[in-house]
């Protein structure tokens, strides 16, 4: 409890001052966590934020937006042999993410590459953060933040664990509202 400087007796304490030092107490120990999650991310993934992205596993350079475009809404596939099966979506996803990015199609797959383990840890925070501990959202964030599984993926060049890690916390708290019925 805080001692009160207003109009309460001597010697006694404000709740209300007490409640704001809790809140503020709360709140620098929770960016504790997240900055210090942020910041073992970032220097583990320093040579893929301020180098180019390796040309490995499913994360090859993309072509220009108009070539990803064309060869989407194309009825062949020059990839290996090619092939008369639809170009897959991500064709035009990506196509979408480098117009958004004015052209810069690498820039947009090197967001959308990197921006999946925020997306991760956030969504863990926020699943974590629903339970009614005090401190769920900081331990779950900083046990999320320790799953091997994106940066086996960055490694490998895959897409589907950086996916599957970025979704999982937001189908997880989906399935948890399903259940308690909200």
């Amino acid at each position: 409890r805080v001692p009160c400087g207003g109009g309460c007796r001597p010697g006694a304490s404000c709740a209300a001052g007490a409640g704001l030092v809790g809140w503020v107490a709360r709140a620098r120990a929770g960016l504790g966590a997240c900055g210090g999650s942020l910041l073992v991310v970032v220097c583990g993934m320093r040579w893929r934020l301020f180098g180019r992205m390796p040309a490995l596993g499913e994360c090859m350079p993309s072509p220009s937006v108009g070539t990803l475009f064309r060869q989407f809404c194309a009825g062949w596939r020059f990839s290996g042999l090619g092939s008369e099966s639809p170009a897959p979506p991500s064709f035009a996803f990506m196509g979408i993410a480098g117009t958004v990015m004015l052209g810069a199609v690498g820039a947009a797959q090197k967001v959308l590459i990197l921006g999946m383990v925020p997306l991760g840890l956030f969504g863990a925070y926020r699943l974590a953060r629903s339970v009614a501990v005090a401190r769920a959202g900081r331990v779950g964030l900083i046990a999320y933040a320790v799953v091997p599984l994106p940066y086996a993926a960055l490694a490998r060049g895959r897409w589907d664990g950086l996916i599957a890690y970025a979704i999982a916390p937001w189908l997880f708290a989906q399935m948890r509202r399903g259940a308690e019925g909200v």
